[in-house]
C-alpha cells in the first residue's frame, strides 16, 4: 500500500490518496495531444504550415508537426509539470510558515493565559491574608453572659 499527501489547494486539511496493493505504474511515453493554447499563440501556425509544406508524405509531415510542436510548447510555455511543481513546493513552505505562526501564536496565547492566570491567584491568595489578618477573636461571651476580651481569662 501506499499513502500520498496531497497539498491544500482549498480546505484547512490535506487530502490522501490510498493506493491499496501495487503502487500505479506511471507511464514512460504518453501519446501526442493538441493543445488548445497553442492556437493563442500566433507563431504556431507558422510552425504548422512550414511542418506541413514539408515534401515528404503524410506521415511524415504529422510527425514533423507533432516534433515541431512539442518543441515549440517547451520553449513558449515552458514546462508545465516544473511549473507545478514550483508552485506547490511554494504552498508547502507557507503551511509550514502558516503552521509555524499558528503555532507560536497558540504558545503566546497560552503563555499569556499563564500569566494571567498567576495574577488572580496572586490576588486570591493576597485576598486570604488580608482576611485572615481580620478575622481575629476579639473576645468571647462567658457562661456567666459577660463580654470579656482579656487574653488571660479566655
Amino acid at each position: 500500500a501506499l499513502v500520498k499527501v496531497l497539498p491544500r489547494k482549498h480546505f484547512d486539511h490535506s487530502s490522501l490518496i490510498l493506493y491499496c496493493g501495487k503502487p500505479p505504474h506511471i507511464k514512460e511515453g504518453k501519446p501526442f495531444r493538441f493543445e488548445v493554447a497553442w492556437c493563442t499563440h500566433g507563431d504556431h501556425h507558422h510552425l504548422v504550415n512550414r511542418a506541413w509544406n514539408y515534401k515528404g508524405n503524410v506521415i511524415q509531415s504529422l510527425e514533423l508537426v507533432k516534433n515541431t510542436s512539442l518543441v515549440f510548447n517547451k520553449e513558449s510555455f515552458g514546462s508545465i509539470r516544473r511549473n507545478k511543481q514550483h508552485i506547490e513546493a511554494q504552498l508547502k513552505g507557507i503551511e509550514k510558515v502558516l503552521e509555524f505562526v499558528y503555532s507560536s501564536h497558540h504558545t503566546r496565547f497560552y503563555q499569556e493565559l499563564l500569566h494571567e492566570y498567576d495574577y488572580s491567584i496572586l490576588f486570591f491568595h493576597t485576598q486570604a491574608i488580608i482576611n485572615w489578618k481580620k478575622n481575629k477573636i476579639q473576645g468571647l461571651f462567658l457562661p456567666s453572659g459577660t463580654w470579656c476580651e482579656d487574653e488571660k481569662e479566655l
